[in-house]
């Protein structure tokens, strides 16, 4: 199944099967509630707050929710730097989204766009594009997960970097742990879903692993917002998880040897270097 399945009631059906790592010559050849410290409980809609954007292909002008990140509360972050907060996963909210023409972009890389990048969208997204229902202000885990599958088809449709299109499908595997963690008990066929979910953050770890591979390659930093440092440890993390300990290890090695490596960075290779050991057991 593509990652990009999903998108038919949205009217992107025929695009899901793109190869989202297609080089650009070959495509011109082709052509949660928390609590505060006292007893009042904080619901998700009070970290949020009404933000206006205009779209940078049709140039509509649009309000959606973001985080209230005075209000945010950080308790660290998994292994791959997947952030945790309480009350709140901000994760959901970080696609810019126009409900107009179908644009999509992580909020890191919303803003004006090439006029040939704009066209592109406008060609191949926005005659095909059938607007959703009108949103609540806050976003479902549901609403998320097409918001980035919207995010990664207009990728892909404007040619972005490797790098772009690694760090979307890292942080769609994010979303899909987040549902994970929040799937009730009681849910219908609980252990069926809560496998496929789990498939579905292999996969697009994997696309990750790929695109962040070729990018280190054919980019110069910053890849994604992320120095060497960090993106080396990403690439470790993403071998780990796809079960090539060796690749990891011998990333790691790199990282833990270099003089050039922050304290910081070689705290957290430490870390995952125990347990890439543990697993490797």
């Amino acid at each position: 199944m593509s990652i990009l399945s999903g998108l038919e009631s949205l009217g992107l059906g025929g695009l899901e099967n793109v190869d989202i790592f297609e080089s650009k010559k070959d495509k011109k050849d082709e052509g949660n509630n928390g609590e505060n410290d006292g007893n009042a409980v904080i619901s998700e809609e009070d970290y949020l707050l009404q933000k206006s954007f205009e779209c940078p292909v049709c140039d509509a002008e649009f309000k959606q929710s973001i985080i209230r990140h005075n209000k945010i509360r950080n308790y660290g972050h998994d292994l791959d730097l997947r952030p945790r907060n309480e009350g709140v996963d901000t994760l959901k909210y970080d696609v810019v989204f126009c409900n107009k023409c179908g644009y999509a972009a992580l909020t890191r890389f919303h803003g004006p766009m090439p006029r040939p990048h704009r066209n592109l969208l406008k060609e191949n997204i926005m005659p095909r594009f059938k607007p959703m229902k009108e949103e609540n202000v806050v976003i479902s885990y549901e609403e998320a997960v097409v918001r980035y599958k919207l995010a990664m088809m207009n990728a892909v449709v404007r040619q972005a970097k490797d790098s772009e299109k690694a760090y979307i499908a890292l942080k769609l595997s994010w979303i899909y742990r987040g549902m994970q963690e929040t799937l009730p008990k009681d849910t219908k066929d609980y252990e069926e879903t809560m496998e496929m979910l789990k498939a579905q953050e292999r996969e697009n770890q994997q696309i990750a692993l790929e695109g962040f591979t070729k990018a280190m390659t054919a980019e110069t930093p910053p890849y994604a917002g992320m120095n060497v440092e960090t993106l080396d440890y990403m690439l470790a993390v993403l071998n780990m998880e796809a079960g090539e300990y060796a690749k990891a290890k011998r990333i790691l090695s790199t990282i833990l040897s270099s003089p050039k490596t922050t304290k910081a960075h070689r705290t957290q290779a430490e870390a995952l270097l125990e347990e890439l050991k543990a697993r490797m057991k």
